[in-house]
């Protein structure tokens, strides 16, 4: 039971107790005071008809007549004059009184007794009679019913204003206990949250500890962070020219591949510098270096060029005498080539020997058959060098293998029809133990199943981001019962956005709660660094409902913001190749360890994909890596 259900029993229980106990207090007093005005009525008309009667005739008639007159003036019960000698004169009323009626319940819990009162009629010196006289109760009942019913309303009344100002008494307590409880429960989950100070001086004091804590995990952070990206932009850089490394050249391809929709064109352009070895022997190291570094500035103006031409592209060095310009587009580019060409060859004196490749690639291709194209453009400009220097494949674009009206019919189809196929892909840490089960969804293509990595650049085409995830989660939903242990959906780019998506999870868990705990959301990183405020807004939605949550595609981008300490995460997934080459680069031994190191200070683990060969592998587990994930 909470505390503020507890303070509502409570001060419920002492308002009624209040109210009931007032109300019978009031109720007996009331009760006693007009039994008491009845016993000075009683009274006072006893001694006054027997002081008229003393001093009047005792003609009987006269007697009865001035009995009978009181009688029907004085809302009596009954008169009756005992004399000596003779007979009595009796007046006794069975029903009296002309008020509105009053509840028989109420008559008998607070029952009425007219007291009688007597006097002695005095004839001379002698007693003449005993008088007695007993007033009617009826039109005491309706007084008492009406001064109870007064009563009560102001006691209810004033109940209802007691309970009003004890609703904001609760409130005012309860709000910032939730308040304090909220972060209690974000801090054991991970999430070093620091929250506002309220007024109540217990509750303050253990906000402000609490808030000391998350303080001083974030100052930790902030120190990690800082070596992170001072190795991270070691690891992305090269040192002599400052243009991209060859990972991050090769994962911003990878990027390119698995996000990109089947309308995009990329283009890669290689610049290799021939003979670099023997150039360096003959003019000097100092020489050659300059002029590494101009081919350098080359790409870096070719870069602000497309820009202006609303083009985004990535120069990088691949390695000691290949040059890259990764290109999101396919721009008119052999001109480009050319001017770039005659611009080293006026710098260099014409004493360096260089050679251009160039080729467009969609998302349907694989990384290493775009390399290996460009590689073969290279050898053939080599063969070509000095008088064509240069190599572009075809303009042609690639055309899907399959029609665009047929693959959209394919996939509405199978969506409407709700014949969607699945397979699943393993993760496990590197004991061999399963750490979750990665969900995807296949379609039926000419009887086969359609590969998974292929089959997102189509549903991007086609905008059917929102009816991929309503059917990825509703069979991860409709699985999870007959499947043991955590099951993993990657969701699309648009999910942290869409509210139907999210109901759809909250009431499917609601049906089935005891699921929630073994479901793992997991989004593509760029989704969380991009929209910060909407990712966090995300994670704090369905958090609440027991579902682990994680991210996807991942490199050091996530780990070096201040929402690691705040989101709470359970696994981060690196994006595929991040520690394939871990055994060549120091720095990116080191980035891994402090990754790795951060993420576990707030709970969360590290997958990485197994594409490495065992010693990068081996490397990767001593780093502090907590799993491998089907590449």
């Amino acid at each position: 039971m909470t505390l503020g259900r507890q303070l509502w029993l409570l001060i419920a229980f002492l308002l009624v107790t209040a109210f009931a106990g007032s109300l019978v207090f009031s109720s007996i007093n009331i009760r006693n005071y007009v039994e008491d005005q009845l016993r000075l009525k009683n009274t006072d008309t006893a001694n006054a008809l027997a002081l008229v009667l003393t001093h009047a005739e005792k003609d009987p008639a006269l007697i009865e007549t001035f009995l009978s007159t009181q009688f029907d003036m004085g809302h009596f019960q009954s008169i009756s004059l005992r004399i000596a000698v003779g007979d009595d004169y009796v007046f006794d009323a069975q029903v009296g009184g002309a008020g509105r009626p009053v509840p028989e319940w109420f008559k008998s819990v607070l029952p009425l007794r007219s007291p009688r009162a007597t006097a002695r009629v005095m004839d001379g010196w002698q007693e003449f009679g005993q008088l007695v006289v007993v007033s009617g109760v009826e039109d005491a009942y309706v007084l008492l019913w009406t001064n109870v019913y007064r009563t009560a309303l102001w006691l209810g009344f004033l109940l209802l204003v007691i309970a009003v100002a004890a609703r904001f008494l609760v409130r005012s307590i309860t709000k910032p206990l939730a308040a304090v409880v909220e972060q209690a429960e974000a801090i054991g989950n991970q999430r070093f949250l620091e929250a506002h100070e309220p007024d109540t001086e217990e509750l303050r004091r253990l906000v402000k500890a609490m808030n000391r804590l998350a303080a001083r995990i974030k100052k930790l952070f902030r120190a990690e962070r800082e070596h992170i990206r001072a190795l991270n932009f070691a690891l992305e850089h090269d040192e002599l020219t400052g243009l991209a490394s060859r990972p991050v050249i090769l994962q911003r391809m990878d990027s390119l591949l698995v996000s990109g929709s089947l309308d995009d064109r990329y283009t890669l352009l290689i610049v290799r510098v021939l003979d670099l070895a023997e150039l360096n022997r003959e003019f000097g190291r100092s020489k050659i270096d300059d002029f590494l570094q101009r081919v350098a500035n080359l790409l870096v103006a070719e870069r602000e060029h497309l820009l202006t031409q609303g083009i985004t592209a990535l120069p990088g060095r691949l390695n000691g005498g290949d040059f890259a310009l990764l290109i999101e587009g396919a721009p008119a580019i052999i001109g480009r080539i050319e001017l770039m060409l005659s611009q080293v060859d006026e710098a260099s004196g014409d004493f360096a020997p260089m050679v251009i490749a160039a080729d467009t690639f969609t998302p349907t291709e694989a990384r290493s058959a775009v390399l290996t194209r460009v590689d073969h453009l290279l050898a053939q400009a080599e063969l070509g060098w000095p008088e064509h220097s240069y190599k572009v494949s075809s303009p042609d674009e690639k055309r899907p293998a399959k029609p665009v009206d047929e693959m959209r019919r394919l996939l509405n189809q199978s969506f409407d029809d709700h014949s969607t196929a699945t397979s699943f892909a393993k993760a496990v840490d590197p004991e061999g133990r399963e750490l979750f089960n990665e969900l995807h969804l296949l379609i039926n293509d000419d009887g086969g199943a359609a590969d998974p990595a292929l089959l997102r650049p189509w549903i991007r085409r086609f905008a059917l981001e929102d009816e991929y995830d309503r059917q990825l989660l509703l069979s991860a939903l409709q699985l999870m019962p007959d499947i043991g242990g955590t099951l993993m959906i990657q969701l699309s780019h648009k999910a942290i956005n869409n509210l139907s998506l999210l109901d759809t999870l909250r009431r499917g868990l609601s049906e089935q709660a005891v699921v929630a705990e073994r479901l793992l959301v997991t989004v593509p990183e760029t989704v969380a660094t991009s929209q910060p405020e909407v990712f966090l807004s995300f994670v704090r939605f369905i958090a609440p409902l027991g579902v682990k949550v994680g991210l996807v595609d991942a490199g050091s981008a996530f780990v070096a913001s201040d929402m690691l300490a705040t989101a709470g995460l359970q696994f981060i997934i690196l994006e595929a190749g991040f520690v394939a080459d871990i055994a060549d680069h120091r720095e990116k031994e080191l980035l891994v360890q402090r990754m790795c190191s951060m993420a576990h200070a707030v709970g969360t683990r590290i997958i990485a994909s197994v594409d490495a060969d065992e010693k990068s592998t081996s490397l990767a587990v001593r780093c502090g890596i907590d799993g491998f994930r089907d590449a």
